[in-house]
């Protein structure tokens, strides 16, 4: 069934406050230059579910998780027990997902988290008497999750099996997921408090102004007002890279704008490199992201396809201390229609770290050269010019 409907009346939520609530500073000015304590990085999926589990065993107040897909699998069900427990101890547990991306979480399992006191909430939930409506188009794609006001995740990874190598095997999603310790959480709460107000029909609470000026870690956001400066911030990256530019994206389908800054870092003598999966879970979103790879080949741009599994990644490498890890692909469908959350970072220790992990993936990956690319199949040009067609809604 469905997940849909907006959580219960709580008497401890948000605006009325008692001593498990989360009392918000909002912060509109630039963040700190030091607003990171720790982080770790993940690249698989069982590693962070163990991680945010015994994150949210010791936790002390809150647990705030926002998640695209949130499941009641094997996966999905022990990151609910651990919810559940902590919810029956009088912590405040606030658990937002979307409505199609989440459309498979059972109405028993939403009852049993509301009946512990978890507050559940639901992004536009389907509504069939509105699914050709254009809003209905533009979904909650991020995940988040935060701890205490102290602990932030954020990146690609769902509450879900697919990431989990003990669930499935080795055919599990390639993913990355950020840990973070420090004031940046606290910068993610807002976040998160944004955009659950607005779905229990409040408004926007938005800061006077977008940080322009990075701090060691800096939080952006695609939310409505932010999405052309959200974008703008990729750009300027690659724009501005003077050695390389590396990718990975699970839907790369690039605007023209993207294409245009990706060639001419290229054509100043950059490293740009597109890593992508051979084979994907939306066979129309990697036809027409294969349309595009034309343009990038004729001017230098290396590709590479990863043969063993999809990757669900999606991280951006720039020179030698830049990169980027969030829930946004390079795609129409991230910068134009969903909510996205990423975190730019300004360390040299998680650029290399970011680096090493993409070489280690390209051991795995078959390179795209122009002379296969002009030979491909004729039934192949027509599948991806078809389907580009239709990048705008993919």
């Amino acid at each position: 069934m469905a997940a849909r409907g907006r959580p219960h009346p709580r008497p401890n939520s948000l605006d009325q406050p008692d001593n498990r609530a989360i009392h918000l500073e909002m912060n509109t000015g630039h963040p700190p230059a030091q607003n990171c304590t720790s982080w770790r990085l993940f690249f698989e999926g069982d590693d962070y579910y163990a991680s945010l589990r015994q994150d949210i065993a010791r936790a002390r107040s809150s647990v705030c998780i926002e998640s695209y897909i949130f499941q009641d699998d094997e996966i999905g069900l022990e990151i609910i027990d651990a919810l559940v427990e902590r919810a029956s101890q009088g912590l405040l547990i606030r658990v937002l997902v979307d409505g199609v991306g989440s459309y498979g979480l059972s109405e028993r399992t939403i009852a049993r988290m509301r009946s512990a006191g978890i507050e559940f909430a639901v992004f536009r939930p389907i509504r069939f008497h509105r699914i050709f409506s254009p809003r209905s188009r533009r979904r909650n794609h991020r995940k988040l999750v935060v701890i205490d006001r102290e602990i932030f995740y954020v990146g690609g990874m769902n509450i879900a099996r697919e990431n989990s190598r003990r669930a499935v095997g080795r055919e599990c999603w390639r993913d990355s997921m950020l840990r973070l310790e420090g004031a940046i959480a606290k910068s993610a709460l807002e976040s998160f408090m944004r955009v659950w107000n607005y779905v229990n029909q409040r408004r926007f609470r938005f800061p006077r102004r977008f940080a322009e000026v990075p701090g060691q870690l800096e939080l952006i956001e695609n939310i409505p007002r932010f999405r052309r400066k959200f974008r703008k911030i990729y750009r300027n990256y690659i724009r501005g890279a003077t050695s390389r530019v590396w990718i990975e994206s699970a839907y790369f389908i690039p605007t023209r704008s993207f294409r245009k800054a990706l060639i001419r870092s290229a054509k100043r003598g950059a490293d740009v490199r597109i890593l992508v999966s051979k084979e994907s879970d939306v066979f129309a979103a990697r036809l027409a992201s294969r349309a595009t790879y034309g343009a990038f080949l004729s001017n230098g741009i290396r590709i590479f396809e990863y043969r063993p599994r999809f990757v669900h990644s999606k991280s951006m490498i720039v020179d030698e201390e830049i990169s980027i890890v969030g829930s946004a692909n390079l795609d129409h469908r991230s910068f134009l229609h969903d909510l996205e959350i990423s975190v730019v970072a300004h360390r040299r220790d998680l650029n290399h770290a970011l680096t090493a992990q993409f070489k280690a993936d390209l051991l795995d990956a078959d390179e795209v050269t122009r002379k296969d690319w002009e030979n491909r199949k004729f039934t192949d040009r027509l599948f991806e010019r078809f389907f580009y067609l239709f990048r705008y809604f993919l």
